[in-house]
């Protein structure tokens, strides 16, 4: 995909000074650690929309907002669209290798089981929703290489580190401030790194500070949420209600990079269970790649979805068996 950025009508804004993109950047614009597959600014392909592809710079936030509606760019389409878990799974479009569980003889169970059920479940994702938005502002000094991060994030040595791979510069050249972590529910683990590395290179290109403050709506279309999930599930249990067996498909809607998406999947995987005894279980988990933002670490790590998952299929069978969930639970609770 080749980017055709126009910003002749937005350089004509009061108070316009620059507009930053991947040429600007300093040291290595492909990142590293967690965001291995990850820029700091487009260089060809837009994976999702809210890709950062270029900063521009005002002396106003005014102008700035102004200036950035001006600028065109001219994309060609990137196709297949693959925007859903199921649109995914039709085009084969995931990371890494499948992931898998098991414990005990699952087939052996399911020909012998009483009685077996089946579903499909769909986990939508949530917004962190944070009071605070993402923002940064970044101080360069005039005669050496310090630089001076202040910015509202829960990962300020990840932050730190990346930014001196993006100046090209020493770790210890980096200083990163915060004033408090908390509050960000997951959502500033990794996905508040990406505005402040932009506006780092800004401030070096320029010689002088910057502040990048995200308003709601820009801070909520660029960054990832909790994973959505799709759960197939099949449960062998006998007529008491005793769970003896329980085989899952699993996949989670990644969005367009891994982030720490692995992570969440194999927390999702062993919380698959909760509190109940499975002696017979198998579980198979694909991270699916869409053109999403990438989503993102969130409170309970991928066990909310799978727990709520446990928990409805133990309300499906107690519904089979016209008997009350509680007493499921408590038949199968581990002792």
């Amino acid at each position: 995909m080749n980017l055709i950025i126009d910003i002749e009508e937005a350089s004509k804004v009061a108070g316009f000074v620059s507009f930053v993109n991947y040429i600007d950047v300093p040291g290595s614009n492909k990142l590293t650690g967690l965001l291995t597959d990850e820029e700091v600014f487009v260089s060809s392909v837009a994976l999702c929309i809210g890709a950062i592809i270029g900063l521009v710079v005002c002396e106003s936030e005014h102008g700035a907002k102004l200036a950035s509606s001006l600028v065109k760019i001219d994309y060609d389409l990137l196709l297949p669209r693959i925007f859903s878990i199921d649109d995914a799974i039709i085009h084969q479009s995931y990371f890494d290798d499948e992931l898998c569980l098991r414990k005990g003889d699952v087939q052996k169970v399911f020909l012998d089981a009483e009685h077996i059920l089946e579903d499909t479940l769909y986990i939508g994702g949530q917004e962190h929703f944070y009071m605070e938005t993402n923002s940064c502002m970044v101080i360069p000094s005039n005669d050496d290489k310090e630089i001076d991060l202040y910015v509202g994030t829960q990962n300020p040595s990840l932050t730190q580190e990346l930014t001196a791979l993006v100046l090209g510069r020493d770790v210890s050249h980096v200083t990163c401030h915060i004033k408090r972590i908390g509050g960000a529910f997951g959502g500033k683990e990794t996905r508040s790194i990406p505005p402040c590395l932009a506006a780092a290179v800004a401030a070096v290109k320029l010689a002088r500070p910057v502040r990048l403050n995200l308003e709601r709506c820009v801070d909520m279309a660029i960054t990832g949420q909790r994973h959505p999930f799709k759960i197939k599930y099949k449960i062998a249990f006998n007529s008491e209600g005793h769970f003896l067996g329980l085989d899952i498909q699993m996949w989670s809607n990644a969005g367009c990079t891994l982030d720490i998406s692995n992570t969440v999947m194999e927390a999702a995987m062993l919380h698959m269970g909760n509190t109940y005894q499975f002696s017979n279980i198998k579980i198979h988990g694909r991270i699916c790649k869409t053109h999403l933002p990438s989503n993102t670490a969130f409170r309970g790590f991928g066990g909310p979805q799978a727990m709520l998952a446990c928990e409805s299929i133990v309300e499906h069978v107690a519904a089979y068996l016209k008997c009350d969930p509680l007493a499921i639970r408590y038949l199968n609770l581990f002792k």
